[in-house]
């Protein structure tokens, strides 16, 4: 194998993760009202930098402990953070009800 393949390959790679990254924090912008951009923009930022970070270890642990460890752990995560998006959205409606029946009130 030539080194120019292997650099070619790599460089390919590193961009589609770049287009990757590019569109998943485009669609943050997109989505995050005005007034909470900064926060939502920081939040998935903290959250992307800590997967990355954490994961690679956590990971690691689990598989030395079999599939079903490695997968059951991954699944739990994954439902967490459901629970925890969706508990968040709830809140997040109940808050602009809230503010909604104040302004016509006022």
């Amino acid at each position: 194998m030539k080194t120019g393949q292997v650099d070619s390959g790599r460089r390919s790679r590193r961009a589609r993760h770049g287009r990757s990254a590019s569109f998943r924090l485009a669609l943050v912008t997109a989505l995050a009202p005005a007034h909470v951009l900064g926060r939502a923009l920081a939040r998935f930022q903290l959250s992307t930098g800590f997967g990355l970070a954490v994961s690679p270890a956590v990971i690691t642990a689990l598989a030395s402990h079999g599939s079903a460890a490695l997968w059951g752990s991954l699944a739990g995560a994954t439902l967490l953070s459901a629970s925890a998006v969706a508990t968040e959205k709830d809140q997040e409606t109940r808050l602009s009800d809230c503010r909604r029946h104040a302004r016509a009130g006022s």
